[in-house]
């Protein structure tokens, strides 16, 4: 999982390296708030995926889904994985999900 975690960040980071300076790829449990993290230089993060179904976009070629929050003042970048199993496991959907 965290290779996985680790390549999502990388792939955020190789769109534009100059500019996304920090990326990090967290895994999301469902029930946990994702605002509990401290976000760096204070910033007002937004969603990415503000138009996906429940701002939740599909991670291709994999069962999981992902939320990106960033800052594009400072180049932050924070990815939120939930995998499609752990959904399933908990017979939860995208909308059942904690939002922040």
């Amino acid at each position: 999982m965290q290779q996985f975690l680790d390549d999502l960040a990388e792939q955020w980071r190789s769109q534009d390296p100059t500019h996304w300076r920090d990326v990090i790829a967290i895994r999301f449990h469902p029930g946990e708030t994702q605002m509990a993290m401290r976000w760096p230089h204070g910033c007002q993060l937004t969603i990415w995926e503000a138009e996906a179904a429940k701002n939740w976009a599909v991670v291709e070629d994999h069962h999981a889904y992902r939320q990106t929050r960033v800052c594009q003042k400072h180049g932050v970048a924070r990815i939120h994985v939930v995998s499609g199993q752990e959904l399933d496991a908990r017979r939860l959907n995208l909308q059942d999900l904690t939002e922040a």
